[in-house]
């Protein structure tokens, strides 16, 4: 099997999210539970969730608006509503045998990773029973799909949040982003955008900012404050800080880069 690498494809300063979906019963007729892992190998950062989503995909849409990974593992028998949304998008699909998720090969694999890490009483995963079913299978098909890529050693036990946390961030789903062009136009362009007009940064932390505002103002004012402290500054700080950064890759991936490929 071919793989994509996601550290060689990935545009400067944003992520290369592989994500892993399953789907589950919902609690109606017409919907259905969606669980999610994602990993950037560039970072280590493993993002999960679980959530219910209707026949039009309006969650598993803003998800993917946020994260716009590179590829998408899903199982053979993946409903056709999610198919065709990631077919829209123009993402590369990974169809996997339905068995791969199974639940109790996952739990091993899952268990066996924080054991091996020796994080297994980490206070993210003091129990591991807190996933969702189907979060846990994709976690655990992920954790395979990076080993078989070689790119296991980018894998940290610290690197695993969720998704969003609603008290801590504004929740901005596709179609606000898509019509204030945040980051792609309703054409799917990329330029002209806000994110395009502010970014001169090489790191992704921007993306994450502008995706996922926060909504404590003490937070907000502490932003503002260090924006303040550096354009202001008196004492070139603010200078001599871009003599010194300028022409710098962005690090975190760098130092990831560098190895995987030991």
């Amino acid at each position: 099997m071919s793989h994509v690498n996601p550290l060689l494809c990935a545009e400067e300063g944003l992520a290369a999210y592989i994500l892993c979906l399953a789907e589950g019963q919902g609690s109606t007729l017409d919907s259905l539970t969606i669980g999610m892992a994602a990993f950037d190998p560039s970072t280590g950062e493993m993002i999960y969730d679980m959530f219910e989503d209707g026949a039009n995909r309006n969650e598993l849409e803003r998800r993917l608006e946020h994260l716009n990974p590179t590829e998408v593992i899903v199982a053979e028998n993946v409903s056709a509503n999610t198919h065709k949304l990631l077919q829209h998008r123009f993402i590369c699909i990974r169809r996997q045998p339905n068995e791969v998720f199974d639940f109790t090969s996952c739990l091993v694999k899952v268990a066996s990773f924080f054991s091996s890490e020796g994080t297994i009483s980490s206070s993210n995963f003091q129990n591991l029973g807190d996933f969702a079913p189907t979060t846990l299978c994709c976690v655990g098909v992920l954790l395979n799909y990076v080993k078989e890529c070689g790119l296991e050693s980018s894998l940290k036990a610290e690197g695993f949040h969720k998704f969003t946390d609603r008290a801590e961030h504004l929740q901005l789903d596709a179609a606000v982003l898509r019509n204030l062009s945040v980051f792609s136009s309703t054409e799917g362009s990329t330029k002209n955008t806000l994110y395009s007009v502010l970014d001169h940064t090489r790191t992704k932390l921007l993306h994450q900012w502008i995706s996922q505002p926060l909504r404590n103002l003490v937070k907000v004012r502490q932003r503002q404050d260090m924006v303040e402290e550096l354009i202001g500054s008196e004492s070139g700080l603010r200078e001599e800080l871009l003599n010194v950064l300028e022409g710098l890759p962005d690090l975190e991936r760098g130092l990831t880069t560098i190895l995987n490929l030991k």
